[in-house]
């Protein structure tokens, strides 16, 4: 367009010089009347450029992009990735891999009160305590991605897989000034008698294994050359394995001031839960330059599903007592929330590699399906919570 304008104004000139317009103006004249003449010729290219909807009518990645650049807000260093939140490559590939350093908890897990004082033969006791639960811990997983972004149309779909496993334990014992450990999973005698037993030594383990799958469609908007949301919705799956065992030792099935009768026990409690449904949520980027970004993701499910749960009570005196419970179909919900830094860099050659850490929170509410022989409504939600950390290549 700059050539074919300098050629109009070259000819006008000729045809101009050569009709006697210009036969009394000066260089300096003539030169300003080309200036202008150049001016307006630019004017109105950029009157036709901005009737042209067709170039801009995408509001997405390429097309704010483009207008950027028209701009001139977009710097073309390299080190300073601008474009969309799934990358600089207008159309392609995605991968992603990310290290999980999540802390792992499920409400109403305690097996035991530690009682400290004494009981008198004869008259009131007075006695504190506290609870015993498992202890939970940090412990690693794993998270992989893999999508394709469609470029221009600013559309782009993503499945991804996320496994972590954990298994806290804890262990307690009565000392010389305690009155014993409170059993809180209470004992069932063979002849269907509820008994809270005092036990000299408990145990507990707890074991979650979750798997997640997502298959999501984002859309990518940029709402300034700083600033990105990309919305997505789509499916989530989940299976989610518990086992918690607890163990008792020495118990005391006679009860504070009852007949003194001993007895190792241990109660074994599993769930085995599976659910689908739909989810959606958002991704915000404020891009800082030279390749950094702050970034958040807020998203939510709601997914249907069945537990299948059993628990199994044995004691040392051979009494073994089984509760099963299968295909109990409920719908539950979870939110997650995660905010972290990325660093990104964008290479000639159509590849762009990004590097990302952050923090992040889960929550499935209701998790918590395991019964204990008398209660027969369990309830307890499920969180994780800690960091992660991921590497993206775009090609």
């Amino acid at each position: 367009m700059k050539v074919f304008s300098l050629l109009s104004t070259a000819a006008l000139t000729v045809c101009l010089s050569a009709s006697g317009f210009c036969e009394e103006d000066s260089p300096q004249e003539m030169d300003l009347r080309i200036s202008q003449l150049e001016k307006q010729e630019v004017e109105e290219t950029v009157v036709q450029t901005m009737n042209n909807g067709s170039s801009y009518q995408n509001n997405g990645r390429s097309s704010a992009n483009d207008m950027m650049r028209a701009n001139g807000q977009m710097s073309s260093n390299s080190n300073r990735v601008m474009d969309s939140v799934h990358g600089c490559v207008e159309q392609g590939f995605v991968l992603k891999g990310e290290f999980l350093w999540w802390h792992a908890s499920l409400d109403n897990l305690e097996y035991a009160i530690a009682l400290k004082g004494t009981v008198p033969q004869n008259g009131p006791f007075n006695l504190g305590g506290s609870f015993k639960f498992p202890d939970f811990k940090f412990d690693p997983g794993v998270r992989v991605s893999a999508g394709y972004d469609f470029g221009k149309d600013n559309w782009d779909v993503i499945a991804r897989w996320t496994y972590h496993y954990t298994d806290p334990t804890s262990h307690a014992s009565a000392g010389s000034d305690s009155a014993g450990l409170f059993v809180i999973n209470e004992y069932l005698s063979p002849q269907g008698v509820k008994i809270e037993p005092l036990a000299e030594t408990a145990r507990a383990k707890w074991q979650n294994q979750i798997n997640v799958a997502d298959l999501e469609m984002g859309y990518d908007y940029f709402f300034s050359n700083m600033f990105s949301v990309r919305s997505f919705f789509g499916l989530k799956a989940a299976w989610i394995n518990m086992d918690y065992d607890t163990y008792f030792g020495n118990a005391n099935i006679g009860g504070l001031n009852g007949n003194q009768q001993f007895i190792d026990l241990t109660i074994r409690n599993k769930s085995e839960y599976w659910g689908v449904g739909l989810q959606a949520g958002f991704e915000g980027y404020l891009h800082m330059g030279w390749g950094f970004s702050l970034y958040s993701r807020i998203a939510s499910s709601l997914l249907y599903g069945g537990y299948d749960t059993r628990i199994r009570q044995t004691d040392s005196t051979g009494n073994t007592f089984r509760i099963t419970a299968n295909s109990e179909y409920r719908q539950r919900a979870m939110a997650q929330l995660a905010v972290g830094l990325e660093w990104a860099k964008c290479f000639s050659n159509g590849v762009l590699l990004a590097f990302n850490l952050g923090w992040e929170e889960q929550y499935w509410w209701n998790q918590n399906e395991m019964r204990i022989i008398i209660d027969s409504q369990p309830t307890g939600d499920l969180t994780f919570t800690g960091l992660h950390a991921g590497v993206r290549l775009d090609f």
